[in-house]
């Protein structure tokens, strides 16, 4: 079984040397492994029947046209070896990697390398249209390339195609006219519109063939200016100011003043309305009395005149039966025998006083005549009763 053993021992590792150094080093490597096998001591490097090689840097390097042409050196007689398929690709972000890639440590890897790579269609747009009305054009721009099978768009890049916005806007245009007339007669000038406003363009300020007053050119024309009103408080001095109305032209007189300039007024002086005194008291309590006024202050400096009536009528109301225009009452009384159809009979008679108050004395006469005539009047009702019996 040992001879077995070493035997198998031998030949895989002949097998590797072949395929990795020349024939004689591998023949040398292979006496040194079946003595190692044997459980001899290799010792130094001869004992495999290595020679010493004193590689210097130099002996190593690549000269100076295999530098230059990208070719690595062979040191040791070692075959060709294709690392192409373990070619990493460097990156600063995961965008620069394909699908299914990322970007770590600065090397493309795949994050799931048992997954195949999505497919990634192809997106893009087109700008918007590069005039704003009218004809104009517009063009694609591809947004995501199409990565691992993935559909295409379908333009390519770059690609314009026409487009249209509408009409444009036209604004109106138009302007004055020369001025035509006579320095007597004055100037005058038409509007003339020479593109009319269309799709909802700005219209012109002014109406077609409108006409306006213009100054004519070389024609004389004076200033002409005039102060202002006087600014202030009525009664006190006041400022007013020195207006331009109109500008001398071609050699016209010049105004007096500047325009803008002030000077001292006087201002006009106060106005003062009439002032009314109260209404005095009337002259009686019923009636119909009056009420008097006067006038307390005139008026002055153009003030409001003193309108309305100097006396007025007051307590028109009629005065009450017991009531005299002084206030009093006046009451008379005493038994008059009435009689007639009703039979004879006395009964109480209160009379009421109304009349201009005569004062004291004459009130107490009138008293008296009133109670005799009425005394008078009592006779006379008894005496007729008695005759329309007597005619019965």
């Amino acid at each position: 079984m040992k001879s077995f053993i070493k035997i198998t021992c031998i030949l895989w590792i002949t097998f590797l040397m072949l395929g990795l150094f020349p024939l004689p080093l591998v023949s040398k490597i292979t006496t040194a492994t079946a003595n190692v096998v044997d459980g001899k001591d290799p010792g130094s490097p001869k004992a495999f029947g290595m020679p010493n090689l004193n590689l210097s840097s130099k002996d190593l390097a690549p000269s100076k046209t295999e530098e230059n042409r990208n070719v690595s050196a062979k040191p040791l007689g070692l075959p060709d070896l294709d690392f192409s398929s373990v070619i990493m690709k460097t990156c600063e972000e995961s965008s620069q990697c394909d699908s299914g890639e990322e970007c770590i440590n600065g090397v493309c890897e795949l994050t799931n390398p048992s997954t195949p790579p999505t497919p990634v269609d192809c997106s893009g747009h087109f700008t918007e249209c590069s005039a704003v009305c009218g004809p104009g054009m517009v063009t694609f721009v591809i947004d995501v390339q199409a990565n691992n099978g993935g559909v295409e768009c379908a333009y390519a890049a770059g690609v314009q195609l026409p487009c249209n916005n509408g009409h444009c806007k036209v604004d109106c245009v138009g302007d004055w006219g020369i001025c035509t007339g006579s320095c007597d007669t004055g100037g005058t000038q038409t509007f003339s519109i020479t593109k009319p406003a269309a799709n909802g363009g700005a219209e012109c300020d002014f109406e077609d063939a409108e006409t306006r007053d213009c100054e004519l050119p070389g024609c004389l024309l004076d200033c002409v200016g005039e102060w202002g009103e006087c600014e202030g408080d009525c009664g006190v001095e006041g400022v007013q100011t020195f207006n331009v109305l109109q500008a001398a032209d071609s050699g016209g007189a010049a105004c007096e003043f500047a325009d803008g300039t002030t000077q001292a007024c006087q201002n006009a002086p106060c106005q003062g309305d009439c002032i009314w005194t109260e209404w005095s008291e009337c002259s009686a309590k019923c009636g119909g009395g009056v009420q008097t006024r006067s006038i307390a202050v005139s008026p002055k400096n153009g003030g409001a005149e003193c309108d309305g009536p100097t006396f007025q009528a007051c307590n028109t109301q009629s005065c009450r039966s017991n009531q005299a225009d002084d206030g009093k009452s006046v009451e008379i009384s005493g038994k008059i025998p009435i009689t007639g159809d009703t039979g004879d009979s006395t009964a109480p008679l209160i009379i009421p006083v109304t009349g201009l108050d005569f004062g004291l004395n004459l009130a107490g006469l009138q008293k008296a005549f009133i109670f005799f005539g009425l005394m008078l009047f009592g006779i006379t009702m008894v005496l007729a009763g008695i005759d329309r019996k007597r005619t019965k």
